[in-house]
């Protein structure tokens, strides 16, 4: 499942237009993965990430990377789950921590939508091909609620409630040091690193961007404190790295600089503990908690005891 980079610039007779729409007549993609791809910056319009909607005439040079549609089939396969809810419209399903939720780089199988495709074969054209019925993302390292459309018409809703923000995710981590307010909002635009592909950073040129936190507990002897945190927008690592960007990275976090011997914590201290959304289709409240997995609580017990 190799990424291939296609450049190719428009041609001095054709008209304005936008650029997902240029790379649609020359890539034949899909409207889904054209989204995905300007989602993760993979697009550059004259060597820039650009966004969807800027238009494009003669001259310029567009280049992205990309997964070959052909290439994106999710196979079945066997692996347990934790489901904690089920309608014939969506799942709410508690991710357990390294479970990969779709294949990528590296990760050809074993993942969550492997697991959703051998459970629900029906699921297979919903939403994008190789993420089926997956709305959105949990980190490999990140427990906790995750919500799945079983349907075309659920996925397309949650998409929308995704990008008006109508959906409530709230979290539970644990950072080095202490805030200097019990709560606040963390705004910075993030991006693709500069330095490393598969991190992130904040960035002036990144996207909008922003993370509430309220003050759980300080530990004092350690220096660490369990935040609540919710999001109003959903950016790749978006928690990890805004606490890092303000010197206070999440414990046990070894991408962004929280992994300290100080503090035996076995990955990232971040688990979603809270999902509270409108039902997409019946209009139903719903309400869904998960509690903090045995890895993440030890690591409490063993704070409290020393504090």
């Amino acid at each position: 499942m190799d990424e291939q980079k296609l450049e190719f610039e428009i041609p001095e007779d054709i008209e304005t237009m936008r650029i997902d729409k240029a790379i649609a007549l020359e890539t034949h993609l899909s409207r889904t993965k054209i989204a995905e791809l300007f989602s993760e910056d993979k697009v550059q319009l004259n060597a820039k990430t650009t966004k969807r909607s800027v238009k494009v005439g003669p001259g310029d040079k567009i280049s992205l990377t990309f997964i070959p549609d052909t290439e994106l089939e999710v196979l079945g396969e066997d692996i347990p789950f934790e489901l904690v809810y089920e309608d014939e419209y969506l799942l709410v399903i508690n991710k357990e921590p390294d479970m990969v939720v779709h294949p990528g780089a590296g990760n050809l199988t074993g993942t969550l939508a492997n697991a959703l495709v051998f459970k629900y074969p029906e699921i297979v054209g919903v939403g994008q091909d190789h993420r089926p019925g997956i709305v959105h993302r949990l980190d490999a390292g990140t427990s906790g609620l995750l919500v799945v459309a079983k349907t075309q018409e659920c996925y397309e809703k949650f998409v929308e409630m995704f990008t008006i923000h109508d959906v409530d995710r709230q979290y539970i981590t644990l950072i080095w040091g202490k805030m200097n307010t019990k709560a606040g909002i963390i705004d910075a635009p993030i991006g693709r690193s500069l330095s490393r592909a598969t991190k992130m950073s904040v960035r002036d040129d990144g996207k909008f961007a922003r993370t509430h936190y309220k003050e759980n507990r300080h530990f004092e002897k350690q220096n660490v404190t369990l935040m609540d945190v919710s999001l109003e927008t959903g950016r790749t690592h978006q928690i990890r790295v805004h606490f890092a960007a303000i010197g206070h990275p999440i414990v046990g976090d070894k991408t962004y600089g929280g992994y300290r011997q100080s503090v035996e914590c076995p990955r990232t201290f971040l688990h979603a503990q809270h999902l509270n959304f409108t039902h997409p289709i019946t209009g139903e409240k719903m309400t869904f908690s998960a509690k903090l997995p045995e890895d993440l609580a030890s690591v409490l017990e063993d704070l409290e005891n020393e504090d």
